[in-house]
C-alpha cells in the first residue's frame, strides 16, 4: 500500500484524486434517494460502476477518492457511525481491481485492455474482487453491531454492486480504453513522472489465494442462502462466519506475508 502514501508526492495524483472523490460524490448524490433498497442504509447505486475504471486506471488516487466520495455523499442524509464502513467497503472496491489486475496482466501489457487470451477472465476476477470485498465489510459491520442479519445484508449490497458493476462499470471501462492515450491518465506513468518506480505487482499467489478467498466466501454465502430458504437452519445465525474467514485470509495474505 506504498503508493497510497507516495501518491501525495505528485500535485497531479492529489487533483486526479480530488477529481475521483467529485465525481463519485455527485453520481452518488444523484440517485440516493431514487430507489432505496434499505432506509439509510443502501439504495440502486449507478456509482458502483465507477470503481471498476477509477481503480484500474488511476489506482491509489482511484480507490481514495471512491472512499472520500461516498463519505461526501452521506453527508446528504445518511451520515452514520457505518459510514467509515462506507468508505472502507468502497476503497477495497476500487484498490483490489488494479492490485489483482496488475498481478494477472502480462507484463508486456501496461495499460488495462480487453485484449489478450485472458481478458475475459481478469474482468471476471476483478469484478469478483471488487463487489465481495465491499458487500463483505458492509454486511460484516451490520452483523457485529447487530443491526441487520449479514447474509441477507450481504446478498442485497452484492447483488447491487454486482449488477452496477457488470451493466455499467464494465462497459465504462471499455469506452475509456478505447480513448487515445493521451486522453486518459494512468496511474503508474504519473507516479513514475514523480520518482515513484519501486512498487512491484502483487505477487500472482497471493492474487490468487485472495481471488480464491473472495469466491469461497461468495459461494458459501450462496450456500446459507439457499440452505435458509429451504429453512434446513436459520441460515442468517452463520452468515458473518465466513466474512471473518475472508478477512483474516486477506489480512493474513497481503499485509502480513511478505
Amino acid at each position: 500500500m506504498g503508493e497510497i502514501i507516495a501518491m501525495f508526492r505528485s500535485t497531479r495524483m492529489v487533483k486526479l484524486t480530488a477529481f475521483c472523490a467529485t465525481v463519485f460524490a455527485i453520481v452518488a448524490v444523484v440517485f440516493k434517494n431514487s430507489i432505496v433498497l434499505i432506509p439509510e442504509v443502501t439504495e440502486i447505486r449507478p456509482v458502483n460502476a465507477l470503481a471498476l475504471t477509477f481503480g484500474l486506471f488511476f489506482g491509489p488516487a482511484g480507490a481514495v477518492g471512491c472512499a472520500v466520495g461516498n463519505l461526501i455523499s452521506d453527508f446528504s442524509g445518511s451520515l452514520t457511525w457505518l459510514s467509515p464502513f462506507g468508505m472502507l467497503g468502497n476503497f477495497l472496491s476500487a484498490w483490489l481491481p488494479y492490485k489483482v489486475w496488475d498481478a494477472l496482466l502480462p507484463k508486456e501489457q501496461i495499460r488495462p485492455a480487453f485484449q489478450g487470451r485472458y481478458w475475459g477472465l481478469r474482468i471476471g476476477a476483478v469484478t469478483l474482487v471488487s463487489t465481495v470485498s465491499c458487500g463483505a465489510v458492509l454486511a460484516f459491520a451490520f452483523d457485529t453491531q447487530g443491526t441487520l442479519a449479514a447474509l441477507p445484508t450481504f446478498q442485497l449490497i452484492f447483488v447491487n454492486n454486482f449488477a452496477a458493476t457488470v451493466l455499467l462499470g464494465v462497459p465504462l471501462l471499455y469506452g475509456v480504453t478505447r480513448l487515445p492515450q493521451k486522453v486518459v491518465p494512468y496511474w503508474r506513468e504519473w507516479m513514475a513522472e514523480a520518482d515513484y518506480a519501486a512498487d512491484t505487482p502483487t505477487a500472482p499467489w497471493k492474487t490468487r489465494l485472495l481471488i480464491g478467498l473472495s469466491l469461497l466466501c461468495l459461494l458459501v454465502m450462496v450456500c446459507l442462502s439457499v440452505l435458509n430458504a429451504l429453512q434446513v437452519f436459520n441460515g442468517e445465525v452463520f452468515g458473518c462466519l465466513p466474512l471473518l474467514v475472508f478477512f483474516a485470509g486477506y489480512v493474513l495474505i497481503v499485509v502480513i506475508v511478505p
